[in-house]
């Protein structure tokens, strides 16, 4: 099991997954893909807390909202603000 932070350093609240290894949004993602034939090329994918990250990794493009966790915004390739 994992257990993946989604606490926002802005809010005064704590909030966390518990969730198994094998399960992300970025295997979701690359699951997907590989079914409907996308190729890694053409995925974009948008988040805005610690467990989009996987997903954000996965993704040719990964944008992070301007309300996103700043370890999201480290990893991404794109910073949306609004």
């Amino acid at each position: 099991m994992n257990v993946v932070d989604t606490s926002n350093v802005n809010k005064k609240e704590v909030r966390f997954s518990i969730i198994n290894e094998n399960v992300s949004k970025g295997n979701a993602l690359k699951h997907l893909a590989e079914y409907l034939n996308i190729p890694d090329s053409n995925i974009i994918a948008i988040g805005n807390d610690n467990n989009d990250i996987s997903m954000i990794k996965i993704a040719k493009i990964g944008v992070a909202m301007g309300n996103s966790t700043s370890q999201l915004k480290k990893r991404s390739k794109c910073n949306y603000q609004n």
